[in-house]
Order: C-alpha cells, then structure tokens, then sequence
C-alpha cells in the first residue's frame, strides 16, 4: 500500500512540475486581487478604556460585593440611555444600535477591571467613544451608589490607536493565494 501512495505522490508531482507556470500564474494573480480588494475595505481601529469598579484595596466582603458588581455594570455600558448620551457628548455620526455593535466590554469578577473596546473607521473617535461610555457608566455608579464597592475609577483611558486590526491584509492575500493554488490543481488533475 505504501508503494502504491508513492507512485500516486510522484505521478502527482510530474503533472505539478508540467504545470507549474499555470499554478504560479493563479497564485499570484489570486494574492494580488486579494490584496487590492483587501486595500478597498476601510481600516477599522479598535480603541480601549479600563476601569476599576471598587476601592483597590479593602476587605474580603467588599471586594466580593464589588465583583459582582462588574457584571452588572459591563451590561449597563451597552444599554441605548448611556449609548445615547456618549454618542451626543462625543458628536458621533452612529447610531445607538451600531455603537451598541461596534462596543465590546468585558468584565472581570476577580480583578474587577471593567473593559470598554470600541471600534470605528476613525481612531480618533473610536477613543473618544470608549472614553465617553467610561464616563458614563462611572457617572451613573456614583449616583447610583455611595458604598466603596459600586465606585468606579478610571485605571486607563482611550488613546487613539496607530495600528487598525481590521482589514487583516496579509491574511487575506495569503488565504486568496491559497485557495486559487488549490483551485487550480484540482483543475490541473481534472485536466490532466
């Protein structure tokens, strides 16, 4: 069985070594649309403010009570009143339901660290977006509260972001490039 495997393997690649220039061809052809439609897409930066919900150090019951607090609070950021009002301070041109979308928090019961993720096409809002619902969500906890563990302070705030993670060109080049060389060797081996 294993010698059969290895006659198939070499016939293989004997119609490859025939075939090669067409198999360049598509490759490259492929990894160069990809990269121009990948050019095409608008760059999406993601910007990042982080907040502390209760004191830093105290005791054990309060920390706890602050824990479960963060969940509460990471829910109350993407709710359409807070939504709203960093939208109108901030000048944003978005709706409540497409920041609602572009807006990941995450929530730590341990640490108790509260992170806003906002995405735009501008880096600049993008930060001043995360740094609005910051504030928003730390202002309703102090009207909301006056015991240590429901205050919210601020660790880190938003910085416009140099870098985009969206798109991610060379993974789009190379999946393009992949998949027209195995497109055109299964047209290679039909051929053939």
């Amino acid at each position: 069985a294993c010698q059969g495997g290895g006659v198939e393997l070499s016939r293989y690649l004997a119609v490859a070594r025939r075939w090669w220039w067409t198999l360049l061809v598509a490759t490259w052809v492929a990894g160069v649309s990809g990269y121009v439609v990948a050019s095409q897409i608008p760059p999406t930066y993601e910007a990042e403010s982080q907040l502390l919900v209760g004191p830093y150090n105290t005791d054990r019951d309060t920390l706890a009570a602050a824990g479960d607090l963060v969940q509460t609070y990471s829910q109350l950021v993407t709710t359409t009143p807070l939504l709203e009002s960093a939208i109108n301070e901030s000048g944003a041109d978005i709706t409540p339901a497409d920041l609602a979308l572009a807006t990941r928090v995450t929530a730590n019961d341990t640490t108790r660290f509260l992170s806003i993720r906002v995405q735009d096409t501008d880096p600049q809002m993008a930060a001043t977006l995360a740094n609005k619902l910051a504030d928003e969500i730390t202002q309703l906890a102090s009207r909301g509260t006056s015991r240590p563990e429901g205050q919210i302070q601020p660790v880190q705030f938003a910085v416009p972001p140099t870098d985009p993670i969206a798109p991610q060109k060379s993974l789009i080049v190379g999946l393009a490039a992949l998949a027209a060389l195995i497109g055109a060797m299964v047209l290679v081996m039909l051929v053939e």
